[in-house]
């Protein structure tokens, strides 16, 4: 018997992770409305997802992959399963890529 390996992208993976409320805070930044007026009007935005790039992203990514995992706890599934399985948590698999 052979061994096939198998990895999928996760589509918009840490966008489809959400922070909280209460740390949002922490992911604010500010928007120069009107630059070219002398006092410009300051805007403050706040990221409610996960941004790409940010150190503890993968962490996060990590962190909310495994919980979603253990939910469904349910051995080595198959390609199919996993797909669904990945659906479940609203997240799409896609470009796969095999060693066969």
């Amino acid at each position: 018997m052979y061994h096939i390996g198998l990895i999928a992208d996760i589509e918009k993976a840490f966008l489809m992770i959400n922070i909280t409320e209460a740390d949002q805070d922490a992911l604010r930044f500010l928007w120069y409305k009107d630059v070219a007026v002398n006092e410009p009007e300051i805007k403050v935005y706040r990221f409610t997802h996960v941004v790409f790039g940010m150190g503890l992203s993968p962490y996060y990514l990590n962190t909310t992959l495994t919980k979603h995992l253990k939910l469904f706890e349910c051995g080595y599934p198959s390609t199919v399963q996993s797909k669904e399985l990945f659906r479940q948590g609203v997240y799409n698999l896609r470009k796969y890529v095999s060693n066969c």
